[in-house]
């Protein structure tokens, strides 16, 4: 059966790499294969709701000059022994990034275990840890992750972390404080095992060391994660004491400077020759303690976090102090425990019977899931289990059996619905699906960039940037090529593509601008699928993905996308509606409209114009409800969240504004151009005013990567769908206290550039 584990390993951290291997190691004993899923993490923002925005935001401030003066430490030799550890060590599965990645990993893999560290962690919550993309409830394992803190005071983040829990069926926890506090949440009765690293014994360990020279003289091994000063006297003395050379494994910068550092790079087979060596161990560390213990060595281990700080995550070693009867190897103030021998004898007892119920409970949750996979098959049709879904309509077009659906959901996005009862599993929706289908596509880096600028006022003025995109579609009109683009619906107050012909040009100025919501694409869709004609698609990159999915490869279509931050919700823009006429006094009839970049009043600094020729208003980014909604982007669709677009394209060309500090003195806007296709480059070079860049002016100032979808999104995304609430209350809730920890964070910049000057 092939096992796929969901943990942290990219951190170089001796404990997280050491955890991983212990784990791959055990799985395969069990007769399985093991694989890692190689996943980077995204941390995802909190606002703790137990704290004063002053006070978090003084707190944060305070944090980061501290960290400024304290970096952790890091060596390129270092991290290399590290990178050949894990490569020796583990098999890892094809990298992933987004939503879809890891769902194509339910076709690959029969059984996946979360765990272990501290991937719990609610500060740090991530819903993929939980095992969000994995079909199959049945399939879902948690083999000993850590909550690490005592308390979850975030009520969106203590929802969330018990909605995931209670899909898992064989559930366990690293420590007794987190099966209790996720009992507390879920109901569930939730198992407490040992971490991975101490399922293996220290003989097993042994084969993993490395030929480090530790030399001849007898050593006290100092492995210390904190930043209290106080410790490292108690070090020294504990040193002095037992006649020891002090040896320092450095976790931070500032420990290169302390006297007995080790300079050579150490990697998590070396950290193991050290313990394996060492005559004494101080750690403020949970594995340092760990490895201390499995190896029979004495030591001392230190509090590494203050009892009142909010994030203590000292439970865990607590937990393992108390399981094996070691409580007096916690060093308190004045506590002399070095001079107390440690007797062994019951402790590896407790630690044999431990690993013995660890491993049951493992083995028998594997035999489990592997028993149910022989039997169970899924369907095979995309919406199993549907999370993903920008409404494009390729799913749609493509059904044999007309079960698909596109309409706008609760959440207020247009989605795919299934009717089952029609569907016959032929599987040709998944292979249309702009998330699932990603294929040989050009990365953005391998682009070619051009700036332009239109030398008409009236384009640029109607034009969100440099009016590329209306010179294209006005050449290629000219050319007997259709263009389907994006307009703004006034009687029904949406975005909607439509088509324009050579013989209705005079429709192109209706495509003109940006439009800040979801435009109903899959109409066009159908349209595309039996269209013979020439014909140019501009569309957002998962509706063009979408597209290129289903016309397939053609010399007279030409495939133009936009740089997306995301798309908002429906019910924010009918919020903001509601806004506009209680709190703006506009009628919101069928003239009204939206031009959500009004260039007369600004290019860089945009604004959004509301209204009709005779009652409207015109308001500034930072002071508009809607665009602080959409520029802090906590309502788009959850597709956004996981695009798998941000740095490649199926298009031949992609288009956006030219921000950077090139162009930062023009007002009246600059036009970003990328070609990356053949059939695109020919096209944009062939263009009277085109400037050829720097592909790097696209890549450090565009967005290149997701960011995680906000714990409260739900919340939020229900308020403004459902809820009676005003929009500006809810921007209040939701946005506000963003807003204001940007310019808090701008100021923070201001004065780090200060001090660096000094």
């Amino acid at each position: 059966m092939n096992v796929g584990i969901m943990t942290w390993f990219q951190y170089h951290n001796y404990g997280t790499a050491l955890q991983v291997v212990a784990l791959s190691r055990k799985i395969n004993n069990f007769g399985h294969d093991a694989y890692v899923i190689s996943y980077i993490t995204i941390v995802n923002p909190i606002i703790k709701s137990d704290e004063s925005l002053t006070s978090q935001v003084a707190r944060t401030f305070l944090q980061r000059l501290k960290n400024h003066f304290y970096y952790e430490y890091h060596e390129s030799k270092r991290e290399l022994r590290f990178d050949q550890f894990l490569t020796n060590n583990l098999r890892f599965t094809d990298r992933c990034e987004t939503l879809g990645d890891f769902e194509h990993l339910n076709g690959s893999l029969d059984a996946f275990v979360c765990g272990s560290d501290q991937i719990w962690s609610p500060p740090n919550f991530n819903p993929r840890y939980f095992l969000d993309f994995v079909y199959d409830e049945n399939r879902m394992i948690a083999y000993a992750p850590s909550v690490g803190i005592l308390d979850v005071s975030n009520e969106n983040i203590r929802r969330r972390i018990s909605e995931n829990i209670s899909r898992f069926k064989y559930i366990s926890t690293r420590e007794k404080a987190g099966s209790d506090l996720l009992s507390e949440l879920t109901g569930q009765m939730i198992e407490t095992v040992l971490d991975p690293t101490l399922l293996l014994t220290q003989d097993e360990w042994h084969a993993y060391e490395s030929d480090y020279d530790t030399g001849s003289k007898s050593y006290l091994l100092a492995y210390m994660l904190g930043k209290r000063e106080e410790y490292w006297k108690t070090v020294k003395k504990i040193a002095g004491y037992l006649k020891l050379e002090l040896r320092i494994i450095p976790c931070h910068e500032k420990d290169i400077k302390r006297k007995g550092c080790i300079k050579e790079p150490i990697g998590p087979a070396d950290f193991l020759k050290l313990i394996c060596n060492a005559d004494y161990i101080c750690t403020d560390s949970f594995h340092g303690t760990l490895f201390s213990i499995n190896y029979n060595k004495p030591f001392t281990v230190f509090e590494r976090f203050r009892k009142n700080d909010s994030l203590n995550q000292n439970s865990r070693i607590y937990n393992i102090l108390e399981m094996l009867g070691l409580e007096e190897r916690l060093y308190q103030n004045k506590q002399d425990n070095y001079k107390t021998r440690i007797d062994y004898n019951g402790a590896n007892q407790k630690l044999e019977n431990a690993r013995n119920h660890s491993l049951s409970f493992l083995g028998k949750s594997l035999a489990s899931v592997q028993s149910y996979s022989e039997q169970v098959h899924l369907p095979g049709n995309l919406f199993f289990d549907n999370k993903l879904c920008c409404g494009c309509g390729a799913c749609e077009v493509s059904c044999p059996t007309d079960a698909i659906h596109i309409a706008l959901d609760t959440d207020g996005f247009y989605t795919a619905s299934v009717n089952h009862e029609k569907c016959i599993s032929c599987g040709k929706c998944g292979q249309v699906c702009p998330y699932l289908n990603i294929g040989d596509i050009p990365k953005i880096e391998e682009g070619n960039l051009f700036s332009y600028k239109d030398k008409e006022d009236i384009v640029l003025m109607h034009s969100s940037s440099g009016g590329a995109a209306f010179k294209m579609a006005a050449i290629l009109l000219n050319k007997n090529y259709s263009i389907a683009g994006c307009t703004y619906n006034k009687n029904e107050h949406v975005a909607q593509h439509i088509v324009v012909t050579p013989d209705t040009k005079d429709k192109l100025t209706l495509l003109q601008g940006s439009k800040y919501i979801q435009s109903k694409f899959y109409d066009c869709m159908r349209l595309m699928k039996n269209f013979k004609e020439p014909i140019a698609v501009f569309g957002t990159p998962c509706q063009i993905a979408g597209v290129k999915n289903i016309i397939g490869k053609r010399n007279d279509v030409l495939l133009i996308d936009l740089i997306c931050h995301g798309v908002p919700s429906y019910g924010s823009y009918e919020k903001y509606l509601q806004y506009l006429s209680a709190s703006k006094g506009l009628k919101i009839g069928n003239d009204f409209e939206t031009i959500f970049r009004f260039k007369p009043s600004g290019w860089r600094d945009r604004y959004i114009y509301s209204g009709n020729s005779e009652n409207h208003i015109v308001q500034h980014q930072s002071k508009d409800p809607y665009f602080l909604m959409f520029e802090h982007g906590f309502c788009y669709s959850k597709g956004c969240y996981e695009c798998p677009w941000r740095n490649k394209s199926a298009a031949d060309i992609r288009l956006g504004d030219y921000w950077g500090d090139k162009f930062i003195s023009d007002t009246t806007g600059v036009s970003m151009v990328c070609a990356l296709t053949e059939k695109g480059w020919d096209f944009v070079s062939q263009i009277e005013g085109m400037t050829f860049e720097n592909i790097r002016d696209y890549t450090t100032c565009q967005q290149m990567t997701n960011f995680a979808r906000p714990v409260f999104w739900e919340e939020l995304v229900s308020e403004l769908n459902s809820g009676s609430r005003a929009l500006e209350d809810i921007l209040e809730e939701y946005v506000i206290p963003f807003e204001k920890r940007r310019m808090f964070g701008r100021v923070y910049s201001k004065v780090v550039k200060r001090l660096r000057r000094k």
